[in-house]
């Protein structure tokens, strides 16, 4: 009931008015006396409870987020507000919009000149709280339902500040995608924005705001609502980026034939056209997830989702695709969509000798070839009753023909690298993959000589499928291919292992981008038809030297492993933890110093590897786990709230580092300080 509602709010206010105070001699009990349970629970609970059903008090469901966006500490209150947004979207819906733009939106007075503008982004750091960016996420589709007016306001302003952002005072000048509509032209700045409904380069608030309006959009043509008059809700006034076009495309392509008139404006766009092959191009790749940080991202339950839009029509087929229905349909569409093109292809002129389907002077003229029914043949078509029926393929005219003839005589190098390292990767995660011929082929590949002139990331991408290679050659080969190509594989897993230390190959999982691991995993393989004593030494050696990133090529190739020898995955284990055991330093020892520590630490990784291979040699018995040190907690003097004039801590809860020497673990080298070591005091 209301009043049950205006209690909750009375009681969640006292509590957020109780911590605004500006020094801790301020604070209070919000309720005069100390609680019996958690506050901080309660407060949850409360918020929960009044965002649930604040829908019977509007006025204190705006009161409550006017006051909201007052308070000093109200980061994790906004959170909440934002993942249950439902009800008070309908409630106060305009209260509710301003807290989240005023939110996202960094004002002049939060921009710090000292970092530069290069390092600031256009939203706040509650844009992450929208990833991953989905069409649940945030208040965006609830109040285009709810209040499509201000939704919509919502979503135009947090692009519009985006692209003033990015813009930084210039104008688009001829950065603009223009199409003839019926009742005139129209111009759409920022071509760059197109993608900003997939990925809003990294704006996860933004990308999110523009996927609820796809999926509202997508909503209201389902419920019978003219599909002109969604479409141009989407594109809004005059003047609105290209970040809108993407979208409404999304809305042709799902939504045909319903959309046969209002899609001829945009096949008559070549500009357009092209950047959409662009598009089909980054929808079919996905999002990579070099970091496999992917399974920590949750979206949130929801009327509309990813799945929701990834199901659609949109993201299979790019929209030039739509051009051969015309080609056999009436004359006036067809004739329409020709002359829009001839007029553009006669402003763009021909197309260079080079240029490719992103080039709009190409994509004219291909575009005019598709609606031309000369330019299709007959082939026969199976239909779903087992019969054959008969379509029409397209077949491009000699000009035409040629011209995409030499595009793929110079692309075919590229191509023929990216395919091959695609099929690597995909033999990678499946093993029953790896037939005797493509191994031969990726091996032949990875192996050729390379000019290496492609970008960084490019290169990148190739020498971790020549590492990929190596690992298969020696996982997957049999032994007279394994015995072929062993010295080429031990070189790559050599020249792996000389990487650079970086602290993402110990985090991330798996061996991807993982040169130390993926060398290691190959070396452990390779075992199978060298068991030498130089081969076991250099994996007990890349065991021993510290990297942890290792582990993660121990853990795939340990059933390998002790196939090889079940007494190597011991050997190899202590070896690793034998690492893990370092002497104790101040922070102000000498380079000298330093330079005498690292070299003791060479000499027990020697040491405890030797022991190994004498051991695995049946010269000595099985030598025992690395012990870890005993070394004596540590203590640390912290911040202790008391009595004004009270004395210092005991001596003997303090104890100073010693500056000797001596080994200890991690985990011993930073103990937490047991529970009677620091007390506070009675009056804290």
């Amino acid at each position: 009931t209301p009043v049950l509602i205006e209690r909750i709010y009375r009681w969640l206010d006292a509590i957020e008015r109780a911590r605004e105070t500006m020094t801790y001699r301020e604070r209070h009990e919000p309720f005069g006396a100390p609680v019996e349970f958690n506050l901080r629970t309660l407060e949850n609970n409360l918020r929960v409870g009044f965002l649930l059903f604040c829908r019977r008090t509007p006025a204190l469901a705006a009161t409550y987020l006017n006051d909201l966006r007052q308070r000093r500490h109200r980061d994790d209150a906004v959170r909440q507000v934002l993942r249950t947004s439902g009800v008070i979207a309908l409630a106060a819906p305009r209260e509710l919009a301003e807290l989240t733009a005023s939110e996202l939106i960094q004002s002049d007075d939060d921009d710090d000149d000292r970092h530069g503008r290069e390092l600031r982004e256009p939203f706040d750091m509650l844009d992450h709280a929208f990833m991953p960016a989905s069409p649940a996420q945030g208040p965006f589709f609830a109040l285009l339902n709810g209040n499509p007016q201000v939704g919509l306001e919502l979503v135009r302003r947090l692009v519009d500040h985006a692209v003033t952002f990015y813009a930084q005072g210039r104008a688009p000048s001829d950065n603009q995608v223009v199409i003839d509509f019926p009742d005139g032209r129209r111009a759409f700045p920022w071509s760059q924005t197109y993608r900003w409904p997939r990925d809003a380069q990294g704006q996860y608030s933004l990308t999110s705001a523009l996927m609820a309006l796809e999926a509202w959009a997508h909503a209201r043509i389902e419920r019978g609502d003219n599909f002109t008059t969604v479409l141009c809700d989407v594109l809004g006034a005059p003047g609105a980026p290209a970040a809108y076009l993407l979208v409404a495309v999304d809305l042709i392509i799902s939504h045909w034939p319903a959309s046969r008139v209002e899609a001829i404006p945009f096949l008559g766009c070549p500009e357009l056209l092209g950047l959409e092959r662009d598009r089909q191009t980054h929808d079919a790749m996905g999002t990579s997830d070099f970091l496999g940080l992917g399974v920590l991202q949750v979206e949130p339950a929801g009327q509309a989702n990813l799945a929701s839009l990834r199901g659609r029509t949109s993201r299979g087929i790019p929209l030039e695709n739509l051009l051969h229905t015309y080609a056999f349909s009436e004359e006036d569409a067809r004739s329409a969509i020709h002359a829009l093109l001839t007029t553009a292809s006669r402003r763009l002129g021909l197309p260079a000798a080079n240029a490719t389907f992103r080039d709009a002077a190409l994509m004219a003229l291909y575009a005019i070839n598709q609606l031309d029914r000369q330019n299709y043949r007959e082939v026969a078509v199976p239909l779903e009753d087992g019969t054959q029926g008969t379509g029409y393929q397209y077949v491009s005219p000699p000009a035409e023909a040629e011209h995409v003839a030499a595009l793929h005589r110079v692309a075919r190098p590229g191509q023929i690298d990216f395919q091959m390292q695609a099929a690597i990767w995909q033999v990678f995660d499946d093993p029953s993959r790896a037939s005797p011929e493509f191994l031969e082929r990726a091996i032949a590949w990875a192996r050729a000589p390379h000019a290496g002139t492609e970008a960084r990331d490019a290169a990148d991408i190739r020498v971790e499928a020549v590492r990929l290679a190596a690992l298969l050659a020696m996982r997957d080969g049999d032994s007279s291919l394994r015995e072929e190509h062993a010295d080429w594989a031990h070189s790559v897993f050599d020249e792996a292992l000389r990487t650079e230390p970086d602290p993402v190959h110990t985090i991330r999982a798996g061996l991807r981008f993982n040169p130390i691991a993926t060398a290691f995993a190959g070396r452990i393989f390779a075992l199978r038809d060298d068991r030498s004593e130089a081969r076991v030494q250099a994996i007990l050696e890349v065991a021993a030297n510290g990297n942890a990133a290792s582990a993660h090529g121990f853990g795939y190739a340990l059933a390998s492993l002790a196939n090889v020898d079940d007494r190597l995955p011991r050997a190899v284990l202590r070896c690793g933890i034998s690492a893990c055991i370092w002497e104790r330093t101040n922070w102000d020892i000498s380079d000298a110093d330093k330079e005498r520590l690292k070299e003791r630490q060479r000499q027990r990784a020697a040491q405890a590897v030797e022991l190994e291979l004498v051991w695995l040699a049946g010269r000595q018995e099985e030598p025992g786990m690395p012990a870890f040190p005993l070394a004596a907690p540590r203590a640390r003097r912290r911040l202790r709230i008391g009595l004004r004039g009270s004395g210092p801590w005991p001596a003997s809860a303090c104890p100073r580092r010693s500056s000797a020497s001596g080994s200890t673990s991690e985990a011993a080298s930073r103990p937490r300080s047991p529970p009677n070591t620091l007390r506070c005091s009675p009056a804290s």
